[in-house]
């Protein structure tokens, strides 16, 4: 299943206001600083770090669109120097395999070693799949994010 999607409709305008206020209202701070941990993933109203921002805004849109909650995806992207939005390369769900643990709150945590890069939210729509960064306000397709 998939969000329907029109830049004219109110989903779309969600989806940008979403993005920008979360943006806005969490100060980034990094694992170490909060938890004095290298990783760790939650929800958050203050402050957090890339996956933080990504968690909060897929529960903030799971609550609106509960009967489309699958279309709200973890990613982690590489990332480039300056201004350059992320470029997913590996999508994270509940059942993800390998060193990936998640808690009764659906909360991801990662364990082992580092895999490093950056984490969005992808939406996915029948316009396709948009990504959520913290580092952006755009919300833009995730072919058209680099």
């Amino acid at each position: 299943m998939q969000l329907e999607l029109a830049e004219d409709n109110e989903v779309w305008e969600f989806l940008k206001d979403l993005n920008w206020s979360v943006n806005k209202d969490i100060g980034y701070r990094s694992d170490m600083e909060l938890y004095d941990r290298i990783d760790f993933w939650d929800i958050v109203e203050e402050e957090g770090d890339c996956d933080d921002y990504a968690l909060t805004k897929r529960k903030m849109l799971r609550e609106k669109y509960p009967e489309h909650k699958d279309c709200f995806l973890l990613a982690l992207c590489m990332v480039q120097e300056g201004n350059t939005p992320a470029r997913p390369y590996r999508y994270m769900s509940k059942e993800c395999p390998g060193e990936h643990m998640w808690d009764q709150h659906g909360t991801y945590l990662k364990i082992g070693n580092d895999m490093g890069g950056h984490a969005v939210l992808i939406v996915v729509t029948d316009k396709g799949d948009f990504v959520l960064d913290n580092r952006h306000n755009d919300v833009l397709l995730w072919n058209k994010a680099w």
